[in-house]
């Protein structure tokens, strides 16, 4: 089994106890992490957008006011001179919950039900979830601070390299903050800054292999 751990876009990988496989060439096949960075990437970037929505929000005063939405995001990596190049579609349905903490400062949540795809050179896997977040707005005067953090486990299950794997879990997390000032003409200038970490583990994985076409 074997562990990646991203922050800021950087990884960690471990291997240890080797998957079973019907060859040894099958078998480095199943230990590389590389095509899992998609699954990795999509989960970073969704936690990124659910905190974004934390953000700017309106309280209704004293009392819990909601909305709904649906969000959509894909895109294709194709500059990394490495398999970890790959195109993701991430849908999720998702409620928001705020509520006024006095005149200056509100509390938010959200909870998401997330459906991914990923695929990449020979890896195919769909990805089934769930993200959490919550978030404070504060604000001074003609100045708003917005902070919201949020976290995501899915699961994923496919094919890579010939083989069927599935219960390969990501956990992935955005610490985002943003200052927006007053406006100027007519223009309201900000400053944001976001902290991301991706966890993807196959501890629970399970692998068996495809049959043969021939």
């Amino acid at each position: 089994a074997y562990e990646i751990s991203t922050r800021d876009w950087s990884s960690d990988v471990c291997s240890s106890d080797p998957l079973l496989s019907a060859d040894a060439a099958a078998a480095l096949d199943a230990l590389s992490p590389e095509a899992y960075g998609t699954v990795a990437r999509m989960g970073s970037r969704h936690t990124l957008s659910m905190a974004r929505a934390l953000f700017g929000l309106a309280a209704g005063g004293d009392a819990w006011t909601y909305q709904v939405g649906y969000d959509a995001d894909k895109a294709t990596a194709t500059t990394s001179p490495t398999t970890l190049n790959g195109s993701y579609d991430m849908r999720s349905s998702y409620l928001l919950a705020t509520h006024g903490l006095g005149s200056t400062a509100r509390l938010s949540l959200v909870v998401s039900d997330d459906r991914g795809d990923t695929t990449a050179s020979g890896f195919v896997a769909s990805s089934k979830g769930q993200t959490v977040g919550v978030g404070l707005g504060v604000d001074f005067g003609g100045a708003k601070l917005d902070l919201g953090i949020t976290g995501s486990h899915l699961r994923s299950s496919g094919t890579r390299s010939g083989q069927a794997f599935g219960s390969a879990q990501v956990n992935a997390g955005t610490l985002a903050a943003r200052l927006t000032l007053a406006p100027i003409s007519g223009l309201s200038p900000f400053v944001g800054l976001d902290r991301k970490s991706t966890r993807l583990n196959s501890s629970h994985e399970w692998i068996s292999r495809m049959p043969s076409s021939a």
